[in-house]
């Protein structure tokens, strides 16, 4: 049950803020490829930039700079309000031990949802991208998720982003 209330608030409460930032950020990297590709002629190359950029890289540290902020002073705040008033030497006193009841079931709640936000930064900021790859590059949205999915390597999702993502949760 104390599992269930930290998944929800560390995912489902996160969705948004990295949903937002993730967007917002695809729109930033898509115009700024825009310029820097237009230099050698292949506009073509934005949709495989962002699509590399963020399963390796921008997706795991987006989520992680995300719940750290968020998620990560909730959980200090709490604990220390639990620290001073002498709930945690209550939970000692009873026999369990503070770090398994307290520490573990957030521990386990942030690793094991960080890929799974991951992803949805990811996605977010393909989706932001394509937009401005619409609106700038007259890429039309079918054509740069084609592009995508031609510039996606498995390796990419699995080895780097998604252990980047758990190892950023711990």
């Amino acid at each position: 049950m104390a599992l269930r209330g930290k998944t929800d608030r560390t995912g489902v409460g996160s969705v948004p803020l990295v949903l937002m930032v993730s967007f917002f950020l695809g729109l930033t990297m898509a115009l700024l490829n825009r310029l820097s590709t237009r230099e050698i002629r292949d506009e073509r190359l934005v949709p495989t930039l962002i699509t590399i950029a963020f399963t390796r890289e921008l997706g795991p540290l987006l989520t992680g700079i995300v719940l750290a902020a968020r998620i990560g002073a909730a959980y200090t705040a709490e604990l220390g309000t639990m620290q001073v008033g002498r709930k945690v030497e209550a939970i000692e006193a009873m026999g369990i031990g503070p770090l398994r009841f307290l520490v573990a079931p957030r521990l386990v709640a942030i690793s094991f949802l960080m890929p799974c936000l991951s992803v949805v930064s990811c996605l977010a900021a393909l989706v932001g991208s394509s937009l401005i790859s619409w609106a700038s590059l007259n890429l039309v949205p079918g054509a740069y998720f084609d592009a995508v999915m031609t510039s996606l390597v498995i390796s990419d999702i699995d080895d780097f982003g998604l252990f980047k993502a758990m190892f950023f949760g711990l």
